[in-house]
C-alpha cells in the first residue's frame, strides 16, 4: 500500500464545533487541567514552573469573577481551550493613569484536535470584544518554544494584531564567575 496515496479524513470533520463562552466558577477544575496540559506541552524548550495550585485556583477564580476568562466547551461539555486575560500597565505610567493600562493574556491554550476550525480565533474574538468593551488595548504574548512560535506569531497577526516585539528566553547559567566586561 502506497501511504502517499492513502486518503485520510480531515480531522476537522471528526471534531464537532466547540462553543466559546465566559468561564464560570464551575469550570475551574477543567481550566486548571488545561493549564497543566498546556504547560507540559511547551516545557520542552522553555521550562515553565509547575503551577502552585492553591494560588492558581484563586488567581483564576479572581479573573473569572471579572469576566476575564473565556473557555471553549466541546459537545461533551469539556473545556478544550482557555484564554484568560488580566490588566497590565506600563511601568513608566502611574497606576492611576488609565492610559497606561492594557489587557494581556495570562494564559492561552487550545487542545490540539480543536486548533483547526476556528476555535482559537473564536477565543481571540471574545478577548477582543472584552478589550473593546473596556476600551483597553489588547496584547497577546506568544510564550512557547520551538517551531510553534512562528506558527503562533503568524496566527495572531492574521487575527488582526500588529507585531510589536517578542519575548526572548535565556536559562540561568551555573557559573559563579562575574560577567565578562566588554
Amino acid at each position: 500500500m502506497d501511504i502517499r496515496r492513502t486518503r485520510y479524513p480531515d480531522i476537522r470533520s471528526l471534531v464537532r464545533p466547540a462553543v466559546v463562552r465566559l468561564a464560570e466558577p464551575e469550570d475551574i477544575v477543567s481550566i486548571l487541567t488545561c493549564l497543566r496540559k498546556g504547560l507540559h506541552e511547551v516545557t520542552h524548550d522553555v521550562p515553565m514552573p509547575e503551577p502552585d495550585m492553591p494560588y492558581a485556583l484563586q488567581a483564576m477564580l479572581d479573573l473569572i469573577a471579572q469576566d476575564f476568562v473565556h473557555v471553549t466547551i466541546n459537545t461533551n461539555g469539556h473545556v478544550v481551550g482557555v484564554l484568560a486575560l488580566h490588566v497590565n500597565s506600563w511601568p513608566w505610567v502611574a497606576p492611576s493613569n488609565r492610559a497606561g493600562h492594557y489587557l494581556t493574556d495570562a494564559y492561552f491554550w487550545v487542545e490540539r484536535p480543536y486548533r483547526r476550525g476556528g476555535t482559537a480565533t473564536k477565543l481571540l474574538d471574545a478577548a477582543k470584544a472584552t478589550a473593546d468593551r473596556l476600551k483597553l488595548p489588547l496584547m497577546i504574548e506568544v510564550s512557547s518554544g520551538g517551531a510553534e512560535v512562528a506558527l503562533k506569531d503568524r496566527f495572531v497577526r492574521r487575527c488582526g494584531f500588529e507585531y510589536v516585539g517578542g519575548k526572548m528566553y535565556r536559562a540561568p547559567r551555573d557559573s559563579l564567575a562575574p560577567p565578562a566586561r566588554t
